[in-house]
């Protein structure tokens, strides 16, 4: 019932506020031609993230149904509670609260990105980091918006791992 809630909520936040803020709205040529800089930015930034809970709705469901199947219970926890979370593709609340990029990415399209790990990362002799996320950018379809995309994590990815191995 948890889940077919946050299915409601999602489908509900996603059609109230994405007809207020449309994602298409950041390529209309007025837009582009009048608005600042930061302007488009922060847009862009805000249509994205009212732009999610439509991916909540569907993987929340997907995960429900499977659920009501009888796949992906992983045992109880602690307080005896069943836990139903062993397929599940998204944690929202830690997407939402992430505080990097590798935690938004391990909590987003879980099964996709463990698919990958275990198809390409694991098995890539030479920047596993980077086929990999190529590997996606391909699965994703031939868009420009995607390999830039993906190619803009690799930096990231990369930086990160960088900055964190300094830090220690």
């Amino acid at each position: 019932m948890q889940k077919l809630l946050v299915c409601g909520l999602s489908l509900l936040f996603h059609l109230t506020i994405s007809n207020t803020l449309p994602v298409e709205y950041n390529i209309d040529e007025h837009f582009q031609a009048t608005a600042s800089w930061p302007t488009k930015v922060l847009y862009l930034y805000v249509s994205l993230l009212a732009a999610r809970p439509k991916y909540y709705f569907a993987w929340t469901l997907a995960d429900a149904i499977n659920n009501a199947a009888g796949f992906g219970f992983r045992g109880y926890d602690r307080n005896g509670e069943a836990r139903w979370d062993l397929i599940s593709n998204l944690r929202i609340r830690q997407i939402e609260m992430s505080t990097s990029f590798k935690m938004f990415l391990d909590n987003w399209n879980i099964q996709t990105a463990l698919w990958l790990k275990r198809v390409c990362y694991e098995r890539a002799s030479l920047s596993p980091t980077i086929q990999t996320f190529i590997l996606s950018a391909i699965w994703h379809g031939v868009y420009p918006g995607y390999y830039l995309t993906f190619l803009t994590a690799v930096v990231m990815t990369l930086a990160a791992r960088a900055v964190s191995i300094q830090s220690w």
